[in-house]
């Protein structure tokens, strides 16, 4: 198994075909943090809670409550999980530990066009995915509140984009699927 140094620098520079960003690279590196805590209490998270439990843990606005689900369902103590959350990294200290403790410089490449819409487009599916995650969420959590209703229900998420020049507005897909707005060839 490939230490997670190793692996953290392969992501980053992107050996494998696609380099991943600082971002996403705390993002796993405290998920591995979280499986190893959670590995020590014998209890083996189901596919997709390990993510769901760090992100949970991770929020600003971390509750009580959250607090109290995961003490349950992992049998850890308070204690351990605040430890667990100092034990997380932020964004900052994972790029001077690539930087400055790995020594690593990322080579800057200029993207071709195709890339960065490729890029455009998955950053954009990252972000309505989150979103479609935290309204669900949050509309679970009100419709177990007396005065609430909401029945069986799907949320959908969409970006559109409205052209100041021809004043046409499509959505972000479709943008980019096209290269750029019908007008530019005005």
């Amino acid at each position: 198994m490939e230490p997670l140094s190793d692996e953290l620098e392969r992501r980053w520079v992107g050996e494998d075909g696609q380099d991943a960003s600082v971002r996403e690279l705390t993002q796993f590196f405290n998920q591995r943090v979280l499986e190893s805590a959670l590995g020590e209490t014998g209890v083996i998270p189901l596919e997709g809670e390990l993510e769901n439990t760090y992100r949970l843990l991770s929020e600003d606005d971390s509750s009580e409550t959250i607090a109290l689900q995961v003490k349950e369902r992992f049998g850890l103590s308070d204690g351990e999980i605040q430890a667990v959350k100092k034990d997380f990294v932020s964004h900052q200290t994972m790029y001077r530990y690539l930087t400055n403790v790995r020594e690593i410089t990322k080579a800057s490449t200029d993207s071709s066009l195709s890339d960065q819409i490729q890029s455009v487009k998955r950053t954009a599916q990252k972000i309505q995915s989150r979103l479609t995650t935290v309204v669900t969420d949050n509309l679970e959590s009100l419709s177990k509140k007396e005065g609430f209703y909401v029945g069986d229900f799907d949320v959908t998420v969409s970006v559109t984009v409205t052209c100041r020049q021809c004043n046409t507005s499509r959505s972000l897909l479709s943008i980019l699927d096209d290269n750029g707005c019908e007008c530019k060839s005005e």
